[in-house]
């Protein structure tokens, strides 16, 4: 009744705005509503996070009575979803405004600096990576075989299952505590950390570790979101310097703003661009005590000795990592001089090229590199 009445006002002038969620877009209930009280009248529906209206419940109910119609994201198409994103811009249309990164940092958003820290998969990861990667090297064969007795899903969560290794891998707690303590626990401040939501032992291994340093933190997690009194007393003491550090997973991906934040640990990274491209935007938030931000990205990769022996595309999850590492490093302050993001990143690739025999990093399992330009010591 409430949304009927508010609909009806528009009829004696104005401007009145109803926020939803995709949920209740989606209802028909709801678009009922609107196309008998909208009837003739110019209204707009704007999408914003674009992205999520590719999901298959919105594009079963998409929402026709609206005049006009608007989408907003910093990344509207949807990686592994060609279909989502075709029913996005046949909904919306194609892109009338696009406002890029390299614009955007100096103007809207922060400048950064960026450091590429890297581990290797320690031996039991390496040895259950391994296993993995001969079923589906196996699988591959049956499927190029067109052996129609296989399971036609197998191939994808056995691949699903080795990227999980990389992205929760155990060394990347050894990784984070070694540059933490280059970084000086004692001078971080307005710091986030961001844990893989796909196995709760990272979280509680990280958990442990900044109570071992002594690091003043809070968790982000779904239960803290749950609870908005919670959750905004905890941001407003990280915002204090009450809290060093916020330790999260998904849930600060978007939709939260946090000017505070001045540097992030993306401890893990999916293969998905738009989770990363969300993470990086945390912490370009523009404040006045954040001249620049810094950003530390975790590389988890198969010992480069694998490399040499590879058939069952190992070389493509390397490459997905790097192409993450290159992408952000290209708008970063320190892309350029002497102390390079680019010098790091040529060195770790040097290791995993095919006919290297100069390089010693990486090579065996539990083996670490961490950036030599990450700064110590209070920044701001």
């Amino acid at each position: 009744m409430a949304l009927t009445n508010l609909f009806r006002r528009l009829r004696g002038g104005g401007t009145h705005v109803v926020i939803v969620t995709n949920h209740l877009v989606s209802s028909p209930t709801f678009q009922a509503t609107v196309a008998q009280t909208t009837h003739s009248i110019d209204t707009l529906f704007i999408g914003d996070e674009v992205h999520t209206l590719g999901a298959a419940k919105f594009v079963a109910n998409k929402p026709e009575a609206f005049a006009r119609r608007l989408g907003l994201s910093a990344t509207p198409e949807r990686q592994y979803d060609p279909d989502g994103t075709e029913e996005i811009f046949a909904y919306f249309g194609d892109p009338v405004y696009e406002f890029g990164l390299d614009r955007a940092i100096g103007f809207c958003l922060t400048p950064y600096n960026y450091y590429v820290h890297a581990a290797t998969l320690d031996d039991d990861e390496v040895e259950r990576f391994e296993r993995l990667s001969q079923r589906i090297g196996v699988a591959m064969a049956r499927e190029a075989n067109e052996q129609g007795d296989q399971d036609p899903d197998l191939l994808k969560r056995l691949r699903i299952q080795r990227r999980r290794i990389i992205e929760t891998a155990r060394t990347k707690i050894s990784l984070l505590r070694k540059v933490l303590d280059e970084r000086n626990p004692r001078s971080l401040d307005g710091a986030l950390i961001y844990a893989t939501a796909k196995d709760p032992r990272q979280f509680d291994s990280i958990s442990s570790l900044l109570n071992s340093l002594d690091i003043r933190w809070a968790p982000v997690t779904q239960e803290t979101t749950a609870r908005p009194n919670l959750l905004a007393t905890r941001l407003a003491a990280f915002s204090d310097g009450g809290y060093q550090v916020l330790l999260a997973k998904k849930v600060l991906d978007e939709g939260v703003d946090i000017p505070r934040i001045r540097e992030a640990f993306i401890v893990a990274s999916s293969t998905v661009e738009r989770e990363w491209i969300q993470r990086r935007g945390r912490v370009l938030r523009r404040h006045r005590d954040k001249p620049y931000a810094l950003i530390h990205d975790f590389l988890a990769l198969p010992p480069a000795q694998l490399i040499a022996h590879d058939t069952t595309n190992v070389k493509k999850i390397v490459r997905t990592e790097f192409n993450r590492a290159y992408t952000f490093a290209k708008h970063a302050r320190n892309a350029t001089g002497e102390k390079t993001v680019f010098a790091d990143l040529e060195r770790i690739r040097t290791a995993y090229q095919p006919d290297s025999r100069t390089s010693s990093l990486l090579q065996r399992g539990g083996d670490f590199y961490i950036s030599p330009s990450t700064p110590r010591g209070s920044k701001w």
